[in-house]
């Protein structure tokens, strides 16, 4: 998506839960009562990537509590719901007010993801003991996740079904209407009107440009948007089936394949990094050649052990005056969450420069010779190598057969490469696959024939 706006997404996403949500709600009401924030697990998760636990507390919310778990009642406060609205989520929230005598708290303030039905808002409606307590019910069209500044995705996981379910129109339309909801609460957010292009050959790209063409167009018609228009272009992943299958030099790519990182959390040793805003390593060198990273985090540390806060730590520099020793203190918990991250990485570079993801056999890393299967994918996509010289399929098969001991999971991918980039004869194809079980194989030729997928 491109868009003149100069302030990123994810600010704009960050005040309208701030301001939009939480500050409204706080006009309305006064600063005198307690809130406490409830989430479910889509919200949980979409927050968790552009707000901390401060931001939330600096608010003023008291706490913040998740809709799916049994929680304390607290009659004399405030709770503000901000959830999708499924139907599990919906039915939850109508349990927490189904006793009038015990509610789970005094009043309610819903603010939904996205669009909201009449006939589940009818629903709502019929519940008079809920909606006595209901003081506010806004859509504030957030439905998405903020992976970076400006960059976003849908949270939809299992969205390649749409590829398998040519004649299940009931299934079809239920995930390009899950799409397009979600994709408007982007354009929404930005408060923009682009212009909305697609992909010619994609009957499904074409469907949900059409529609949110016409979403756009509607909302837009009583309010104000920016002057200067940009462009949403919808692709989907047949335009590109390698990109996915492709090993990446960055740092954040590589971690992310030998590291148990799920929405931006890191999960290693019984502990949780949240790759977060205090994380100024990652910030830093997240798009940066791994290789890079393992030299400049090194030198880094050792500038930062050499700090007066370090020294202090480790006892070998004096505070001889109270102006020395308040400086000191005042950047000590700074120094701590610093130390906690440069901790943090250097583990991970420690296991990178040893967790051995592409060969069965151990090797020293400087052994492995990761660069020649990073060479050999760059050549099977793009017929060429590194000197721009012409590969023939025999060439690239042969590159292919020299890669020896990899790993099954390695050896897939690069298969899956290979089907949907060559044009080899199956007697071929089956010849390279040998070993591998005929489900695995059934799965290279579903993968390898997505870029020929034709959905009516």
């Amino acid at each position: 998506m491109q868009s003149i706006l100069t302030t990123p997404l994810k600010k704009h996403v960050w005040n309208r839960v701030m301001l939009d949500i939480i500050q409204e709600t706080k006009n309305t009401v006064g600063d005198d009562m307690i809130f406490i924030l409830v989430l479910d697990d889509y919200t949980a998760k979409m927050i968790n990537t552009f707000l901390s636990m401060t931001d939330l507390l600096n608010a003023g919310i008291f706490s913040v509590e998740k809709l799916e778990k049994v929680r304390e009642r607290f009659p004399m406060y405030h709770g503000i719901y901000f959830i999708s609205p499924c139907e599990e989520s919906l039915s939850i929230l109508c349990k927490n007010f189904e006793d009038p005598l015990k509610p789970q708290y005094g009043r309610a303030h819903l603010f939904f993801t996205q669009r909201i039905t009449n006939r589940t808002l009818d629903k709502l409606c019929i519940n008079e003991t809920f909606i006595k307590r209901v003081l506010t019910l806004k859509e504030v069209n957030i439905s998405f996740l903020v992976r970076d500044d400006n960059l976003f995705d849908l949270g939809m996981s299992t969205a390649l079904e749409i590829f398998t379910v040519k004649y299940n129109n009931d299934l079809k339309n239920k995930i390009i209407t899950n799409i397009l909801d979600r994709l408007f609460t982007v354009v929404a957010s930005l408060k923009d009107k682009p212009y909305v292009q697609f992909q010619k050959s994609s009957n499904i790209c074409e469907q949900v440009a059409q529609k949110l063409n016409g979403k756009i167009g509607d909302f837009y018609e009583k309010r104000t948007f920016n002057e200067k228009r940009g462009i949403i272009l919808i692709l989907d992943r047949t335009v590109d089936v390698s990109a996915p299958l492709l090993h990446d030099h960055a740092y954040q790519c590589i971690i992310h394949e030998i590291m148990d990182v799920r929405d931006n959390v890191l999960h290693y040793n019984s502990k949780d990094h949240q790759f977060g805003e205090t994380d100024h390593l990652w910030k830093k060198y997240k798009t940066r050649h791994f290789a890079e990273v393992l030299v400049e985090v090194s030198n880094e540390f050792k500038v930062f052990m050499n700090n007066d806060i370090s020294k202090v730590q480790r006892g070998s520099v004096n505070l001889d005056n109270v102006e020395k020793m308040a400086g000191v203190m005042q950047n000590m918990k700074s120094y701590q969450i610093e130390s906690n991250n440069f901790g943090t990485h250097l583990r991970m570079i420690e296991k990178l420069t040893t967790v051995n993801i592409f060969f069965n056999h151990k090797k020293d890393y400087k052994d492995l010779h990761i660069d020649k299967i990073f060479e050999l994918e760059q050549e099977i996509v793009s017929g060429v190598n590194n000197q721009g010289e012409k590969l023939s399929p025999k060439e690239l098969i042969d590159h292919f057969s020299k890669m020896s001991d990899l790993k099954e999971e390695e050896k897939i991918r690069l298969l899956v490469l290979i089907h949907a980039n060559l044009s080899l004869n199956e007697k071929d194809f089956k010849t390279l696959c040998g070993g591998i079980e005929d489900y695995k194989l059934s799965a290279i030729y579903k993968l390898g024939w997505l870029g020929n997928a034709n959905i009516e």
